[in-house]
């Protein structure tokens, strides 16, 4: 499907449609199933990723509300490899000679094949680390992280041929794989320093089998690699290049100006589309408008009056979704099931809400919720700019705002 644009019934453009901001660049999947760097300042429109079958998916405009940073230097450099060798000579995920060949190296007998990055970190601090990697003559690779005291020398081991997780020793809180095309796949670890940890490595091995990082030393044992990325965080968010020193990618914001916003006084209604990354942080929504593993969108004044929708992962919720108005300080919700969706790399999402002087509902892939008769006003945002997925990692495909009431059976349809 192709991009469109419309603002007050008129046909329109992104530039004119939306305000987006970004400070630097970022990458992305292309059509062409490329990683490609987007230009400073420029929204990752018609953004790719590779859903759960591994087929190439237009999810939309990529968005990262959060900057992040990789704490690698050099990401992309393979020259040190213990036991071994590296020469970039493979085609990594951007179509280039970007990708290097890490081969033991032959000199007999057996020991560990293994890149190894140096790495401080913050005490009772969650890290993710990542990697690109795709069977050679070898299947299958390690990421460890190693000297630390939470974890303590702890393994993931990751089947390049089949896209599956091996053997994940328990210090690891999770580990994942990403479809990247042409064979590659995106191996992360995540796991929590404790209160004594300041530094440690991260090392990638290549291995011959599960749960084991020995292999013979003859010279037939390769995995090709490319793009090392530790960042703070329980995911891992999209590829940072570095070469010589940690680089961070800024926060994208995406609004829409108050003048292009169909407001009505009594009845409104939103829609909204996309995927979302996320892990379950226990974040509760509190009152006043605030808190939310993920906020699909936010229309506020101050925290006594504003519209909003956002994902509740807080008491035992793995992803609830809440819609949420509050009118001079009257504050009234409508809630999905706690489970209406669960963490995990993107996630499909549908919702819909219409919000009235006395009413308010929503609805989550296609039904629509039990209808709160309780508000007695809506708030006035007549004058205030809607922020749209001020807190999520993943993509829009729509979002839509009649100044109206669609009903129940409109809610439904739209998210169906």
């Amino acid at each position: 499907m192709s991009e469109y644009f419309r603002v007050g019934g008129a046909d329109t453009d992104f530039a004119t449609a939306v305000t987006f901001s970004r400070s630097g660049t970022a990458m992305k999947i292309n059509s062409l199933g490329l990683l490609v760097e987007v230009s400073d300042g420029v929204a990752r429109r018609n953004a790719y990723y590779y859903n759960s079958s591994n087929v190439l998916t237009k999810g939309g405009l990529l968005l990262e509300s959060a900057a992040a940073t990789n704490l690698i230097a050099n990401s992309n450099s393979f020259t040190s490899i213990n036991n071994g060798t590296g020469t970039q000579d493979a085609t990594g995920p951007d179509g280039t000679t970007s990708a290097w060949t890490i081969v033991d190296d032959g000199s007999t007998g057996s020991g560990q094949v293994y890149e190894s990055e140096s790495v401080t970190v913050a005490t009772e601090t969650t890290y993710t680390a990542s990697i690109f990697a795709k069977a050679d003559q070898n299947n299958w690779i390690t990421i460890s992280a190693i000297g630390f005291t939470t974890p303590s020398n702890s393994d993931a081991f990751f089947d390049l041929a089949n896209g599956v997780t091996g053997t994940v020793d328990a210090g690891i809180d999770d580990a994942r794989m990403e479809y990247y095309g042409n064979g590659w796949w995106r191996c992360s670890i995540t796991f929590t320093t404790d209160a004594s940890d300041t530094s440690g490595f991260i090392r990638n091995f290549v291995c011959a089998t599960d749960n084991s990082t020995n292999i013979t030393l003859d010279g037939t044992n390769s995995v090709l690699m490319y793009g090392k990325q530790f960042e703070e965080g329980p995911i891992a968010t999209s590829y940072i290049p570095t070469s010589g020193s940690t680089v961070t990618r800024a926060a994208e914001t995406l609004s829409i100006a108050a003048a292009d916003l169909p407001y009505s006084a009594t009845a409104m209604s939103f829609s909204m589309k996309g995927l979302m990354t996320y892990a379950d942080n226990g974040i509760a929504i509190g009152n006043g408008g605030d808190g939310g593993e993920v906020e699909f969108y936010r229309w506020t004044i101050n925290n006594n009056d504003y519209i909003r929708a956002a994902l509740d992962t807080g008491s035992g919720r793995i992803g609830r979704v809440d819609f949420v108005q509050e009118a001079s300080s009257t504050r009234d919700v409508v809630s999905s099931a706690t489970d209406a969706y669960s963490p995990g790399y993107n996630v499909p999402f549908s919702i819909a809400a219409r919000h009235g002087s006395t009413f308010i509902n929503g609805a989550v892939d296609g039904t629509a919720l039990t209808v709160n008769e309780t508000p007695t006003a809506l708030p006035a945002l007549s004058t205030t700019d809607f922020q749209v997925a001020p807190v999520l990692n993943g993509f829009v495909s729509e979002f839509r705002m009649w100044g109206t009431d669609i009903g129940d059976t409109g809610i439904e349809e739209v998210t169906a």
